[in-house]
């Protein structure tokens, strides 16, 4: 008895397809990126100028590690979003989010304009919250 094997025709991919693979690159790039260690320790003496740069730089780069942080978990956000079909749609109106956002932000969750609305509105929060930090002085 002789074997045939019957190739099973190739799915073709269609242009969504194409792009995801640029998408996620980008993405990882950017986790990367946030993942990157602090700059190199400097061999400093006990000199109060250098004790007082390096916690100058200590302060700075707690900064980069928390920003760091923040754009590693929006990163997973957004390859999650990818894995479960919902990447590019706005997560307020559940709209499509403009192709050219996308390119420009990978991670990006709303579309302009409501990202204008939720950052108006979170400015408006700050301000009444500091209001009212400065009323009960």
């Amino acid at each position: 008895m002789v074997k045939v094997e019957v190739a099973s025709p190739k799915p073709r991919a269609n242009d969504a397809d194409r792009k995801w693979p640029a998408v996620v690159e980008a993405l990882l790039r950017e986790r990367r990126r946030a993942l990157q260690g602090p700059p190199a320790a400097c061999e400093c003496g006990p000199d109060p100028v250098d004790t007082a740069r390096e916690r100058e730089e200590e302060t700075v780069w707690l900064a980069v590690l928390d920003r760091s942080r923040d754009m590693q978990a929006t990163v997973e956000e957004a390859l999650r979003r990818l894995a479960t079909g919902q990447y590019g749609l706005c997560v307020e109106c559940g709209q499509h989010i403009a192709l050219a956002r996308l390119r420009a932000l990978p991670f990006a969750v709303r579309c302009l304009a409501c990202q204008e609305h939720f950052e108006r509105e979170a400015q408006r929060r700050d301000a009444v919250s500091l209001a009212a930090q400065v009323r009960f002085r």
